[in-house]
């Protein structure tokens, strides 16, 4: 969908007479470590770490973009998050982060129509409408203004990652041909090996 800095992805919308449902779905395993009120949250699979962004402020840009789009009210638009595969999440999640069967169940708890009929038909049609054709240029287009998004950032971080953004540590080799000598390494290590000669 296109928004006013560029483009925005989104995964699936259902439209129903109950209310939209605007769905990220998270394709990871191993432990899920976040809540709603955190920037990023975490996986963990064995001794390896990673962060990624946390997916309900990445949905509540979705939902946003489509209470504009749309022309609906925010009461009428649920966002919902869903991971598939194989992960456990290992602390209190809300109700609108659910495992693959849950998002049924959360949709069924909707029990109230909030759209007639006709809204129903009109929001398919502007949806069908307002969003970009799906195409290789689309796709690269998106690719491109996320790609800008993340240099963006790393300007706003000293000495970031070139490849990931996050900010760059000043390491000594401790084996090696190189032991002793130092060396800028990704803060985001084992996920991202990007060194630096110091």
């Amino acid at each position: 969908m296109p928004t006013e800095e560029g483009t925005t992805q989104i995964d699936h919308v259902i439209v129903s007479c109950f209310g939209v449902f605007v769905i990220e779905t998270k394709n990871m395993k191993g432990w899920i470590f976040g809540n709603p009120q955190q920037k990023m949250w975490t996986q963990k699979i064995y001794r390896h770490t990673n962060t990624f962004q946390n997916p309900l402020r990445q949905n509540y840009k979705h939902t946003k973009t489509l209470e504009s789009a749309l022309g609906i009210g925010e009461d009428k638009l649920f966002p919902l998050v869903v991971f598939i595969g194989d992960s456990d999440f290992k602390t209190p999640m809300p109700e609108n982060v659910v495992y693959a069967g849950g998002y049924i169940r959360f949709i069924k708890s909707k029990q109230q129509p909030i759209l007639s009929d006709n809204e129903v038909q009109e929001i398919c049609h502007n949806l069908q409408a307002g969003r970009l054709k799906p195409s290789i240029k689309t796709h690269i287009n998106h690719v491109n203004h996320v790609k800008t998004i993340v240099e963006q950032k790393q300007q706003s971080v000293p000495n970031a990652c070139p490849k990931c953004g996050k900010p760059m540590m000043l390491r000594t080799a401790r084996n090696g041909n190189h032991q002793g000598n130092q060396f800028w390494g990704c803060s985001g290590y084992p996920q991202c090996r990007m060194v630096r000669p110091a």
